[in-house]
């Protein structure tokens, strides 16, 4: 018989060992060059190419904003006790970058990263800028106040995650009230967007994948590393090609459509990719999609091609398995 009192239960909790500011920072906004406008989402996180460091209009820069009374007010700090950062970190380094620093008092509104900074960045896993804010030098302890340069008391990031395991299409992150204007509900995770039905032209100008800003942060930081985000990441890009091949091959497209002639087109790279992932031809793709079954033997050709079962295996279930 169980022991009475044997059992204890723990309960997890994050303990702050000093007060933070979470809104101090939320008008600071960023951009990724001049051609683009500053934003504040929060979270704001782009999908960009993982060779985005190379590219002649990355310039990223800040536009910084500090609300200093609410700032101090919350961490019990004053403003000359107090130093803004900026930093960089780049996972596939493994490296954080100190970008710049400066009293609070001294942060410029505008500042543009420098590109020595920029050429010391890999970028194939993404890119996490953050602004931070932490005691200028050694202080007095008080209870609940930070005192150590280093312990950060307000912060905010801005990611630039690669869609390294995706469906290999241009992929935005929107707003939930994008979807509310396109007639659908808010806690839509994605959906393609189609712009046009000219296959030939560059897949940018064909479609976009549309994911949450409220999903997207994990399901594309968690991809690259997590068996069940792989899964995950594996049916949600099995499902955007399901729907790509039945509007470009299925029952419903107007003709047999023809095979691709610019090989920098949609088309083109479309074919390729589901090529090698059915072990199909053009010719076989085009004459399956017209058949009643066609999204089924779409799904099942490109799940297997890029292995969901065996990623669903892969999973360790800690346990649970019965």
């Amino acid at each position: 018989m169980p022991t009475k009192g044997k059992w204890r239960f723990t309960e997890t909790r994050a303990i702050r060992r000093f007060a933070v500011s979470r809104h101090a920072l939320d008008e600071t906004a960023f951009r990724l060059g001049p051609n683009v406008e500053y934003s504040s989402a929060n979270p704001w996180m782009e999908v960009v190419q993982e060779d985005i460091v190379d590219s002649a209009s990355f310039a990223p820069s800040f536009q910084i904003a500090t609300d200093e009374d609410r700032l101090t007010q919350e961490v019990g700090l004053d403003v000359d006790d107090l130093e803004l950062a900026l930093t960089v970190a780049d996972p596939a380094m493994h490296s954080t970058h100190v970008i710049n620093r400066w009293p609070l008092q001294k942060v410029p509104p505008h500042f543009e990263v420098p590109k020595a900074i920029l050429r010391c960045l890999s970028g194939r896993r993404g890119l996490i800028f953050a602004v931070l804010v932490t005691p200028r030098r050694p202080l007095s302890q008080r209870r609940g106040v930070a005192c150590d340069p280093g312990q950060v008391v307000s912060t905010r990031s801005f990611a630039l995650l690669p869609d390294v395991e995706g469906s290999g299409f241009p992929t935005e992150v929107v707003d939930p009230s994008a979807f509310v204007k396109l007639g659908l509900p808010a806690e839509t995770v994605w959906i393609i967007s189609w712009l046009s039905h000219e296959y030939d032209r560059d897949p940018e100008d064909v479609l976009c994948i549309y994911l949450n800003r409220k999903e997207a942060a994990k399901i594309l930081q968690m991809s690259a590393s997590d068996a069940v985000g792989q899964a995950l990441w594996a049916e949600i890009a099995t499902e955007i090609l399901v729907e790509i091949c039945t509007t470009v091959f299925g029952p419903s497209a107007e003709e047999m459509i023809e095979a691709p002639q610019d090989e920098r087109g949609f088309l083109h790279r479309l074919s390729l990719r589901l090529v090698d992932l059915t072990g199909l031809s053009f010719d076989e793709l085009r004459k399956k999609g017209k058949e009643l079954e066609a999204q089924r033997l779409f799904r099942a050709y490109i799940q297997a091609g890029l292995g969901l079962g065996a990623q669903i295996r892969a999973i360790r279930l800690a346990g649970r398995q019965r």
